[in-house]
């Protein structure tokens, strides 16, 4: 499912949070036929949230957090 070797993930995650994550970042790559591993990254670390993952892939540019 995940292809990375060395993942970075934010700490504090049960095992079965990172999985769903993970396969929310699965679904991502399917429904867009493209891959972003920064966003991917930063969704994983949890700086920007599932819906700012898909507005990433929505759109054609890397999501900024302005926070």
């Amino acid at each position: 499912m995940w292809e990375f070797d060395a993942v970075s993930y934010a700490r504090g995650l049960s095992f079965y949070e990172l999985k769903e994550m993970e396969a929310s970042v699965d679904r991502c790559h399917k429904l867009f036929g493209k891959r972003k591993t920064m966003n991917d990254l930063l969704y994983m670390l949890k700086i920007i949230d599932y819906g700012e993952l898909q507005k990433s892939y929505k759109s054609q540019h890397l999501i900024v957090d302005t926070r």
